[in-house]
């Protein structure tokens, strides 16, 4: 018995899932016989790139195909014999296993310059295009330049860029897109109907969500759903539920991931933590975990932003995760989401190196529960953020979104003199590890406290934004912390009038580097000031 994505291949323009853009282009070219000498199909695996080459193969060499239609009639010799795929006229390639110029030779090149035996074009379908050798392109490009009247190239291929440009330009582009998540599900249940089999609307959204946009996939999925349930004589009658499914299905994890950021929005680190031990004694992947955390929280912060946006992505989840999501979304803020999915994103690639794969999940919740309080007071749930923490902080704040001070903090605040004292340290600190980051922070200085966190002004636009950049902000805050020996975050705001103050601490003097500095530039002609202002500048000394 074939596999349901062969049996149920599209023998017609309109059974092709999605790519509407693309069946509609073509089937005006067919119909118009305006037709092109070389195409380009490309775009993700298993999206119908293949499927939509055979067709367009069969529709203009189908000896019955009705005027005005683009559909072949899949009933002449022709079309039986391209469905076959015993036609002689429709040679099929594969890249992958024929790369080399030899290949090209033997079968392009030779069998092009004969005549159909009996179709009316032969087309050439080069499949993984992009795997072919350089001497294949180089071949290829020749006969591609100037083909034949009655010859048609299709190359399909998932890495368009590692195409030579030379190949592109000679043929007519169309990009692919995954197919989406309800033309799947349509799909799906049509193949169910014909097969006579009964099976639960959850486990088709299973398939689907699983899938990725990808048909095949889903349908190779679905096949072995279907043989889990028996011959097709014990099938008959019988519903395939969810339960039965899941021991086919990789195991989704997106009712948990719901349960989880239900937890994190009422701040229940208790029952957060103790919900991920239950889910890692259980043998979930928690890697995949996160992965679904940050697929809720991206949709609900879609949703908040532009609910046209969200509603494209919650509908593969399911209504009762859907409608879960519904409830939830007052309590949340598009800021504050934005947070943990920077968060959870961290949580995914620390798992693999952890000693406990919960471990970076328990300290993610902790993080977001008990963290610094921000300023957001519109929201009903208190808000999340971070304590500053080395190459993960938090994008910088303007003055009017800077996050408030923690009210219970023991630590006085910095004098404008010790303030002054630290940002000179680390002038000093940075300037050997990165010249260019001492550069931006000498355009800015600190103007005050705002509780643990140091207020920095900067006067131009371009070092306020290069501060911005998380491994940046990290290791100045990380050297702060050092500095002054508590923790301390960064408020960065920008001040176009400011007026700065030489913070550069001078070098301490040296009489050899004087001496040297003096023999040079008198020996030079050079005026003395001129290197006495480079060492102010640029600091470090004179050795020879």
């Amino acid at each position: 018995m074939p596999t349901l994505y062969r049996k149920y291949r599209p023998q017609t323009f309109a059974e092709v899932a999605g790519q509407e853009p693309i069946k509609v282009t073509l089937g005006f070219e067919v119909t118009a016989e305006r037709l092109a000498h070389a195409y380009l199909f490309c775009g993700p695996r298993a999206i119908g790139k293949t499927t939509m080459a055979r067709l367009l193969a069969k529709s203009v060499n189908c000896l019955k195909r009705k005027k005005g239609s683009a559909d072949p009639c899949n009933a002449c010799a022709t079309c039986k014999e391209i469905t076959e795929g015993s036609s002689l006229d429709v040679i099929e390639i594969d890249a992958a296993s024929h790369t080399g110029v030899d290949n090209v030779r033997e079968t392009i090149i030779a069998s092009a310059r004969l005549a159909p035996s009996h179709s009316k074009y032969k087309v050439f379908i080069i499949d993984e295009a992009h795997m072919l050798s350089t001497a294949a392109f180089n071949a290829l490009l020749k006969i591609m330049e100037e083909p034949p009247a009655h010859v048609i190239f299709i190359l399909c291929t998932t890495e368009a860029h590692k195409l030579p440009a030379t190949i592109v330009s000679r043929c007519q582009r169309f990009d692919f897109k995954k197919i989406p998540y309800a033309e799947i599900i349509k799909k799906l249940g049509r193949i169910a109907a014909e097969e006579d089999i009964k099976i639960e609307a959850p486990v088709i959204e299973a398939i689907a969500r699983h899938s990725g946009g990808h048909m095949r996939d889903a349908e190779s999925l679905l096949g072995q759903v279907i043989a889990l349930g028996g011959t097709a004589s014990s099938l008959k009658g019988k519903l395939i539920t969810l339960a039965e499914a899941e021991l086919i299905i990789p195991r989704s994890l997106i009712t948990e991931a719901v349960e989880l950021l239900e937890f994190l929005l009422s701040r229940d680190a208790s029952n957060a933590i103790a919900y991920i031990n239950r889910l890692a004694d259980d043998g979930a992947d928690l890697k995949t975990l996160a992965s679904e955390v940050v697929d809720v929280m991206r949709s609900a912060m879609l949703t908040k932003i532009n609910p046209a946006l969200g509603s494209n992505t919650t509908l593969q989840f399911g209504e009762g995760i859907e409608s879960r999501l519904v409830e939830m979304l007052p309590k949340l803020e598009a800021n504050e989401l934005s947070l943990m999915i920077e968060r959870m994103l961290l949580v995914g690639r620390e798992i693999k190196d952890a000693p406990l794969p919960q471990l970076p999940f328990e300290l993610a919740i902790v993080d977001l529960c008990f963290g610094a309080v921000s300023s957001s007071e519109s929201s009903s749930m208190p808000p999340i953020s971070r304590p500053p923490q080395p190459m993960r902080s938090a994008p910088a704040q303007s003055a009017q979104n800077a996050p408030k001070s923690e009210q219970n903090s023991s630590e006085p605040a910095l004098t404008s003199a010790a303030l002054m004292d630290a940002w000179q340290e680390l002038l000093v600190r940075i300037r050997p590890q990165n010249h260019s980051l001492a550069f931006v922070l000498k355009s800015g200085q600190p103007v005050g406290m705002e509780g643990s966190n140091i207020k920095l002004a900067f006067k131009y636009k371009i070092h306020h934004d290069r501060m911005n950049d998380p491994a940046i902000r990290g290791l100045v805050e990380a050297q702060l912390r050092e500095i002054c020996a508590r923790p301390v975050g960064l408020i960065t705001i920008l001040d176009p009038e400011l007026v700065l103050v030489d913070n550069t601490k001078p070098e301490p003097y040296d009489p050899e580097t004087a001496r040297i500095a003096g023999a040079a530039t008198e020996a030079a002609g050079i005026d003395s000031t001129v290197i006495d202002n480079l060492l102010k500048t640029f600091g470090g000394k004179i050795v020879s």
